[in-house]
């Protein structure tokens, strides 16, 4: 409720992008849910793998008004590599345990 409560009112201060999206709690929604997916890896590798991949990709997030904003680096390949390699560990961590 509270969540949603401020999605609405922060969505009513019109078309500022700068301002508009960063103060949208559904960010602060997904920080969170990370955070608890997170403390339910029970490897420590698992962890690294993690971390890695939210390294290389949040910290080098394209700014909303650049022009080649879509284009990927090479730290975005590196994070889908490595979110394929911990989606594969848990899967099959899970099937054959």
């Amino acid at each position: 409720m509270v969540g949603s409560t401020a999605y609405f009112f922060w969505s009513l201060i019109g078309w500022y992008p700068p301002i508009r999206f960063s103060l949208y709690s559904l960010g602060n929604l997904i920080f969170i849910l990370l955070i608890i997916e997170f403390l339910k890896l029970e490897n420590i590798y698992e962890k690294l793998i993690f971390i890695l991949s939210l390294l290389f990709s949040l910290f080098h997030i394209s700014h909303w008004n650049d022009i080649n904003y879509l284009s990927f680096n090479i730290f975005d390949y590196i994070s889908i590599m490595l979110l394929a390699l911990l989606t594969i560990r848990l899967f099959y961590s899970k099937k054959f345990a």
